[in-house]
């Protein structure tokens, strides 16, 4: 018996292992990304469809596939993955003809999937009806990819690589309660999810609370000043906050992303209190919130009274309508998780039966979308200005929104506009995630601030041509600031598209760190910036051609004597060298 154990033993060595199949960078960065995006959606409580991904459909004559499919319930997501950096349009365009045969019969494409992968009819269930399904495209490029090719295209959802990176910071902190930001990115509606296609979904959440007289407010004419208490479930579900790094307009958010540290503190003494906080809430109410006199139920009227008024709120039953301007970590600490947990056992039990106090600011009918951001930028800077936290990018962020024609303003917008396209594209730090790219608010605060200034001999204000310019100065007309921020977008990539040939003939165009003369650092670009300062007020700009050859001397320049702030220094040399003659 030992001597065939022996035998056995002897044969199975013999036995040749498999060799793992080295992957290469690119398959490697693209499982990473897949990956990324991947943990998104089954974090936030979507499931992944099995057996679909990459494989061959032909959909009414049109072949193709995808890379995932997830399902939500009655939420159908179509994703499709890159990690390619160059031709991204491609790779995108011609899939137009398949997405858009999908788009104009949705239900078709579902029943097609259905008859030829039994994962996803098992995934799909019996539950809803074909008509109650809602099917999402999602398209996700981990590389930047231009406006012209997604306008080809614009019912697909494009999850850029920043938005990524964003809803892996939500996921990771919120769980399961991410899912209700994610409906709101994908563009659905409350009625489109789950078990609301069935019936007519309640128009309103009604809450009891008062109502301050609109005199006694201080607040201008219109904006109705309310109190309440609300159960967690439904500022989780109802509620939106405008963070930095956030998809929204890059330039209209400002709040920072949740602290998983003081949220996890917070859940903790919810866990073992089992106490709500006594401190209210700060948010912001759509203008059809109704406020309504119990006794009478007519509708109560604000700048008629002349005394706090009890009143039954009537808020929209709908996601994302609760601007929440102070308490978001608060409210978040109640959030979603796995069922098996032990906090959530009693978390989800809280989130039901606690009710959290609440000060709201409901809209007047005629605000634009614009007002509102401006007016919540108002409310959180009374609230945070004098706070350690509020540093200078929070400032420049919030007066983008406040004082759009400041020059501090304009200089981050163009600073934006740059990352976009031209030789800066993507140089600049504008996201947490960001590693080793340029300072946007130190280029804002010593480099395009005084160039795109409203005043003076070396700013492009006096080189631009427009003979309508003067009405800048009176800080009203936003097309013809639009217009003056576009000129100087052009003119800086005119002086920087040279120097980016110059230095990269040279290896210096890099934001490497182990590159001592790289040229993509705070004191570089800004001395650059300062020079451009010079040749204005000096009557020596052209165009990319006349500095291609002008700037030619950059080639020889050590960049690494130049310290920290020098940037007038470097900036005196590029001119003496290149331009003093």
């Amino acid at each position: 018996m030992k001597k065939i154990m022996n035998n056995k033993v002897r044969g199975m060595a013999t036995i040749k292992k498999r060799k793992k199949v080295k992957l290469t960078t690119h398959q490697i960065e693209k499982k990473k990304h897949t990956q990324e995006i991947q943990s998104i959606f089954t974090k936030a409580g979507f499931s992944r469809v099995p057996n679909i991904a990459d494989k061959e459909i032909e959909f009414k004559g049109r072949k193709g596939d995808f890379d995932d499919v997830f399902v939500y319930q009655n939420i159908i997501v179509l994703v499709e993955y890159t990690v390619k950096s160059k031709e991204l349009g491609e790779h995108l365009l011609p899939k137009k003809v398949l997405y858009d045969l999908i788009q104009g019969d949705k239900q078709g494409f579902i029943e097609y999937l259905k008859e030829h992968f039994s994962s996803f009819k098992e995934a799909l269930g019996n539950y809803y009806g074909i008509d109650h399904y809602r099917v999402i495209q999602i398209y996700c490029s981990k590389y930047h990819l231009n406006k012209e090719y997604k306008q080809h295209l614009p019912y697909l959802i494009y999850l850029d690589y920043p938005i990524v990176k964003y809803f892996q910071e939500v996921v990771n902190r919120i769980k399961l309660s991410a899912k209700y930001e994610l409906f709101n990115f994908m563009r659905l509606k409350t009625e489109d999810i789950g078990q609301n296609v069935f019936s007519n979904l309640s128009e309103y959440c009604k809450v009891a609370g008062t109502v301050l007289p609109e005199s006694a407010s201080n607040f201008k004419r219109g904006y109705k000043v309310v109190s309440f208490y609300i159960a967690p479930k439904e500022l989780l579900e109802k509620s939106y906050v405008l963070r930095q790094d956030g998809w929204n307009d890059s330039l209209g958010v400002y709040q920072r992303m949740l602290v998983a540290k003081k949220m996890t503190s917070i859940r903790e003494y919810l866990v073992h209190e089992r106490r709500v906080f006594i401190n209210n809430l700060l948010v912001t109410l759509p203008s059809d919130t109704k406020l309504i006199d119990k006794s009478t139920g007519q509708i109560v009227d604000p700048s008629k009274l002349n005394k706090t008024q009890p009143v039954e709120i009537q808020i929209p039953n709908r996601y994302n309508t609760i601007g929440l301007i102070d308490g978001q970590h608060r409210v978040y600490a109640y959030h979603e998780d796995n069922p098996n947990s032990s906090s959530e056992k009693i978390i989800s039990l809280l989130r039901d039966q606690q009710n959290m106090l609440v000060s709201g600011i409901i809209y007047p009918d005629s605000i634009s979308t614009q007002e509102k951001t401006e007016f919540e930028a108002k409310l959180f800077l009374e609230i945070n200005s004098n706070q350690a936290n509020a540093k200078t990018e929070l400032k420049q962020k919030i007066g983008l929104l406040l004082r759009p024609f400041s020059s501090e303003s304009i200089a981050r917008s163009v600073i934006m506009k740059l990352n976009e396209e031209g030789p800066l594209l993507d140089v600049f730090e504008t996201s947490f995630f960001d590693k080793d790219k340029v300072k946007t608010t130190s280029i804002v605060s010593f480099g395009v601030k005084s160039l795109v200034k409203l005043s003076g001999n070396d700013s492009l204000y006096c080189l631009w041509a427009n003979p309508h310019k003067s009405g800048l100065l009176k800080g009203e007309e936003i097309r013809l600031l639009d217009e003056y921020k576009s000129f100087c977008v052009k003119e800086i990539n005119e002086f920087f598209l040279p120097i980016k040939i110059i230095t990269s003939n040279a290896g210096n165009w890099t934001s490497d760190r182990n590159n001592p003369n790289r040229v993509l650092s705070t004191t570089v670009i800004n001395g650059f910036i300062i020079c451009l300062r010079k040749l204005i007020a000096n009557n020596k700009t052209g165009n990319s051609e006349f500095y291609l050859k002008k700037l030619a001397p950059i080639a020889t320049i050590n960049f690494e004597e130049f310290k920290s702030s020098q940037y007038n220094k470097l900036a005196e040399k590029i001119y003496k060298e290149c331009f003093d003659e």
